[in-house]
Parts: C-alpha cells; structure tokens; sequence
C-alpha cells in the first residue's frame, strides 16, 4: 500500500458548476512546470445551448488527508479544456487552480512521466482512487425508477438489469464505504480489449467514481496512470462490468501546456 500513497493522494473530488448545472465527478491532480492541474471526465452537466467555458464553468476541489477523513481547504478551479466527448473516448477535461492563490496540489500530484498513452491493450490488475457523490435520482436504468439515494448492489456497482441475477446473495457494504464525500479504492480486472481506447474492467464504481484515475503496472512493475473511470455499462452483454477511456497523447500534450510546461 505505500507504493500506492501517492496516486491515492493524487485523487481529488469536483463539484462542477456550469451554466448552473451541478455535477459531482472524480479526478486526479497532475503535476505541471508551475501549476498542478486536473484531469477529469468531460461528462458534466451543461448547457447544450452556451459552450462550457472558464468563463462559465468552475469546480470547488476537494482533497482528503490519507487515513484521517479530514479535507483539506477547497481549491477554486476552472475550465482549462474540454474535449467535450461525453461517454465517447475523448471523453477528457482539464482543470486549472485559479486566481492568486496556491496553484498547486494540497498534497500530491502525479508527474506527467508516470502517464501511459500505451495502454489500448491492458491485462492485470486495474486500481482505482475516487469520491462518492450523493445518488442522483434513479433513471430509466435503475430497476426501480422512483428510487433516491440508494445503496441497492445495483447502484453499488453502477450497473443494470442484470447486476441482480449475477449477485445474488451478495450483500451491499457498510453504508460508511457508500457515504458521499468518502474516497474509495476499487481493485478488479482489466478485460482486454485490443486497439480500443474505451476499455472494460471489473473495478466497482458508484456514483461519483466517474473520472477517477485507473493505474496498473508496466512490465517493469512502475505503477502508472493508464485510463479514467469512465461509467456503467448498461446495454448489451457487457453490462455487468464497467468501462474506462484510455489516456491518448494529444491530452498528455494538453495536460502538459496546462501545467505551464
């Protein structure tokens, strides 16, 4: 586990505010030349009607000290780039500190040096850091529709119609592991799936999990940044697992002119 302090500090939770529009996500701070940025999913809420800018789209930050539950100050952020592919493989956005303040990490960041942009075809052990949001109101998905704030496994491992059949027995967790704000590891399988930058993996998400970052070890042993979780997959005979996009070189590029490099 001490191998694996730095990234789980790197995580970080969002709440994204634009056009009015509120979303909770996960992300992961990313070290710069002379500020800390960070990357995150661009499947917020917005105005299909006003492009998300910095001008209209921030983010309070939030970053836990490890063991103690103890936040620390939010960071204010705004919107530094969208790729604005929601749920698609360029689903990416970029983060930036503003104003006078710090403009870097509160704890940890993670060194562009220890992203992947090879990892189309991955195996092994997939981890994720992330946040639990507060449960949406339930949608057509869920198999109770008039459902709030649930802990159901069907929310638990943000999948749908047949999570049930396939877990049956199995008892959600302590609602304190469910509880919104909490940081969460999660640890499953990569399924491969060659040449495809969204990918399958068996890593449990729940509300909030989205745009957590997904790290597995190269043939070295490094641990590195491979993908962002992604969502639930709800149709089709892959809807009992999860999916995540795979970093591409042209956001390690963004992420590197973001960071003042």
């Amino acid at each position: 586990m001490t191998r694996l302090k730095p990234y789980s500090l790197s995580s970080c939770r969002l709440v994204v505010l634009s056009s009015d529009l509120q979303t909770e996500l996960s992300g992961v701070w990313i070290r710069g030349l002379t500020r800390d940025v960070i990357l995150t999913v661009s499947h917020f809420k917005k105005d299909a009607r006003v492009p998300a800018t910095a001008a209209n789209t921030t983010a309070e930050v939030y970053t836990t000290l490890l063991g103690n539950g103890i936040p620390n100050p939010q960071v204010k952020c705004e919107l530094f780039h969208d790729l604005n592919d929601p749920i698609g493989e360029n689903d990416f956005a970029i983060f930036t500190p503003c104003g006078d303040g710090n403009h870097r990490s509160p704890i940890q960041s993670i060194p562009t040096a220890l992203i992947s942009t090879a990892a189309t075809s991955l195996s092994g052990t997939a981890i994720s850091f992330g946040f639990n949001a507060s449960p949406a109101p339930a949608d057509n998905k869920h198999l109770n529709t008039s459902v709030h704030d649930c802990t159901c496994t069907n929310c638990w491992y943000a999948s749908a119609y047949n999570v049930s059949k396939n877990l049956q027995g199995v008892e959600p967790p302590d609602p304190r592991v469910l509880a919104a704000g909490a940081r969460t590891i999660g640890v499953g399988k990569w399924l491969q799936t060659a040449g495809q930058r969204q990918v399958r993996h068996t890593v449990t998400g729940w509300y909030g999990i989205s745009g957590a970052g997904m790290y597995t070890q190269d043939a070295r042993g490094q641990v590195r940044l491979v993908a962002l979780f992604q969502s639930g997959i709800f149709e089709g005979p892959d809807s009992n697992m999860n999916g995540a996009v795979t970093i591409p070189i042209d956001v390690l590029r963004r992420l590197e002119e973001s960071g003042g490099a």
